[in-house]
């Protein structure tokens, strides 16, 4: 497992991580179209977006997206926060470009390899949802894996 995919956890939608599919633990997640992505500003931004005083560092919101595994063709869906960064260049100027963080995917991400042979409590916990939340590490602090039952919508290996 490439560890250093969860060392980001903000990125451009131009430059994607390359994720690996959570089913068939052998193919790259990938955006298939522009369009499979989109931020939407939250009620505060939208409120403030004609003020005088509104900057880009107000423009936050959510996004949601769809990933494609170019393996097994399975689709992962993934939704985050997102924020708008400026990028200062002396010859081209300011260029403002969206930033997103990624809360959620489902089906989930595998973040630890498990081995197959472990027995299927602790392949559960050790797959939930719950365990695949790489965007705050003061998450995996603050909440108990026991704290909530997992649910699969896949089959397990």
């Amino acid at each position: 497992m490439d560890r250093s995919l969860f060392s980001k956890t903000k990125f451009v939608l131009t430059k994607l991580p390359e994720w690996i599919c959570p089913t068939c633990k052998a193919g790259t997640l990938r955006k298939v179209q522009d369009d499979d992505f989109r931020i939407l500003r939250n009620a505060t931004t939208q409120s403030i977006a004609n003020e005088p005083f509104f900057d880009h560092d107000h423009d936050i919101g959510v996004f949601t997206g769809r990933l494609l595994c170019g393996n097994c063709l399975e689709n992962v869906f993934v939704s985050g926060v997102s924020s708008t960064e400026i990028d200062y260049d002396e010859h081209t100027g300011t260029d403002y470009y969206a930033v997103v963080e990624p809360h959620f995917f489902i089906p989930t991400l595998r973040l630890i390899d498990v081995d197959e042979r472990v027995p299927t409590g602790v392949l559960i916990v050790c797959i939930s949802p719950i365990a695949a939340r790489p965007a705050s590490s003061s998450f995996f602090c603050t909440r108990s894996i026991a704290s909530r039952p997992p649910s699969f919508p896949w089959n397990l290996p």
